[in-house]
């Protein structure tokens, strides 16, 4: 049922065909950004992207190599999986129906990013939210079994992806927060409430 929601979720935008489209500005009015949020205005950093999918893909691979080295049942590996589906679906579709603009649509390179399908979907943040989610699913499936130093490992790494996406030029603080929260919702209906 976890995988079927996630997918729903996931296709949602598309089946309905919800989409923010192209931004009608390049480069847009930085006066238009919180001020919370204004400072993480910057040119686009490719390095640091790729370094937070690189930690994001890395934080799955020890969260799963964990629970295959321990023998662990492969219902407690699934639910790990299951929350980060969750995140990817509820984050895409929040995505879609929110539509904000990246940062680099507020900076001078804004134009090679104008009519791209990926610069209003910057609330929240996929990367930070599938993190979070491995992170908390973590958490809370070791919780007796581990030592803290593991668990408080995953939180770091997650902490450290939300850090890169901003720093990458790719996110906003509050989308980082936003995803953050979705990721923890995400591995708390399928850890806990078991959605």
């Amino acid at each position: 049922m976890t995988a079927g929601v996630a997918a729903v979720l996931y296709l949602t935008p598309r089946v309905l065909g919800i989409s923010p489209g192209p931004s009608d500005c390049a480069p847009c009015d930085r006066g238009s950004v919180p001020v919370f949020d204004r400072w993480a205005i910057v040119e686009p950093r490719d390095g640091w992207s790729l370094a937070s999918t690189i930690v994001v893909l890395g934080l799955g691979a020890a969260v799963a190599g964990d629970f295959v080295l321990d023998r662990e049942t492969v219902a407690r590996g699934a639910a790990v999986l299951g929350s980060a589906a969750w995140a990817i679906g509820a984050t895409e579709l929040i995505q879609a129906v929110v539509g904000r603009k990246r940062p680099i649509l507020y900076t001078s390179v804004a134009v090679t990013e104008l009519n791209s399908g990926g610069s209003r979907r910057s609330f929240p943040s996929g990367h930070t939210a599938v993190a979070f989610a491995l992170a908390a699913s973590y958490w809370l499936n070791r919780g007796e079994h581990r030592p803290g130093i593991r668990r408080w490992a995953a939180v770091a790494a997650a902490v450290a992806v939300g850090v890169m996406r901003v720093t990458a030029g790719k996110h906003f603080p509050s989308d980082v927060l936003a995803g953050a929260a979705v990721g923890v919702s995400a591995a708390l209906a399928v850890q806990v409430v078991k959605f």
